[in-house]
């Protein structure tokens, strides 16, 4: 059964400086979206990582939303503002993936927005979505919510350990031109296919030993999972329960 759209009523994807509208009611979204998974995680990282979570949640910014936007609803073949590459395309298991600009050539996730202080999880996966892809979208599934935390070195001492949320959503584009937007840290937007992302994109991510690319395959294979993708496949994510 097709799960009715939910867009945050009055909002658009705009920056959270110029609008931080009031949180989410969860389980009104869950009401509209059907009721997410659910994955709680314990995960390593390195100093580095650590210190720029640590700059993240300095505001308040604890949570993320994250959205696998179908790539069947783009035209075929899909428009791309610059970048001309051709991709995997118009099958299911399609998504809008994008490159952080830190990120090695190879190497993309699924779009994603941090959640600031006092604004809504919804709003800021339209907001993420715009801003990462270029693409206004509607959000059609609550697919997957985490409730777990990143730690350094030692995992029992409080003061080494941070708490961290996502929610995963499904979504359909509702404009044509795949283009992040200008100055934003995604440098590149193009369609992954599921195999690509399960295959090649998955393994070259944990290659890094990284806590965050840990902790981003193991929700993104949870999230596919949900809908039928490669169900079954979970990584190895250290300490994850």
């Amino acid at each position: 059964m097709d799960l009715p759209p939910f867009i945050d009523p009055g909002k658009g994807a705009g920056d959270p400086d110029e609008t931080t509208p009031a949180p989410d009611d969860l389980d009104l979204v869950a009401k509209r979206l059907g009721p997410p998974a659910t994955w709680r995680f314990r995960i390593p990282m390195q100093d580095g990582e650590f210190a720029l979570l640590d700059r993240t949640g300095a505001d308040g910014r604890w949570q993320d939303a994250t959205i696998l936007i179908d790539a069947r609803r783009l035209p075929d073949p899909p428009v791309y503002d610059t970048l001309g590459i051709p991709q995997v395309h118009g099958r299911a298991g399609s998504f809008v993936a994008i490159r952080k600009q830190w990120y090695p050539e190879g190497l993309y996730r699924y779009p994603s927005g941090t959640a600031a202080p006092g604004e809504g999880i919804v709003h800021t996966a339209l907001r993420g979505s715009a801003r990462e892809t270029g693409l206004e979208v509607r959000l059609v599934r609550y697919l997957l919510a985490t409730d777990g935390e990143f730690y350094l070195g030692d995992p029992d001492d409080p003061s080494r350990r941070r708490p961290w949320r996502s929610h995963v959503f499904l979504a359909e584009p509702m404009s044509d031109t795949v283009s992040p937007a200008e100055g934003q840290a995604a440098v590149e937007a193009r369609v992954v296919g599921g195999d690509e992302m399960l295959g090649t994109i998955h393994p070259r991510l944990l290659g890094h030993g990284l806590g965050g690319f840990h902790y981003r395959v193991g929700l993104q294979e949870r999230a596919l999972g949900l809908i039928g993708i490669g169900a079954g496949r979970l990584p190895e994510v250290p300490d994850a329960t």
